[in-house]
């Protein structure tokens, strides 16, 4: 099934999207990247517990996390995002690499 010629997904601007890490023992970094219709829109880095705050949020569009904790991390964010990432619902990470993509929903 071809995808052109197929109406573009409708956006909307929700405003800023607040990402809130938490990192217990040891060493972490972590890099959000912003992409809206497959394009960068903008990428930021954090290498310990901290906000990572992107302006100009639309709904559809995706966060890529990637990184890495010797300890434990925790993530939420201020949106709703599939999946979850909420206060009520936190990202959780263990020791390891941190591969996650959250998508903005309204």
């Amino acid at each position: 099934r071809s995808f052109e010629n197929q109406p573009a997904m409708a956006t909307r601007g929700l405003g800023a999207l607040e990402i809130d890490v938490t990192f217990r023992l040891g060493v972490a970094e972590l890099t959000a990247d912003l992409f809206r219709a497959g394009e960068t829109i903008d990428s930021k880095s954090i290498g310990h517990s901290g906000a990572i705050t992107f302006n100009d949020v639309q709904t559809k569009d995706v966060i890529s996390l990637t990184g890495s904790c010797t300890g434990t991390g925790e993530l939420t964010t201020n949106r709703n995002t599939r999946p979850e990432s909420g206060s009520d619902n936190p990202r959780k990470y263990e020791e390891q690499t941190i591969l996650d993509i959250l998508i903005v929903n309204d």
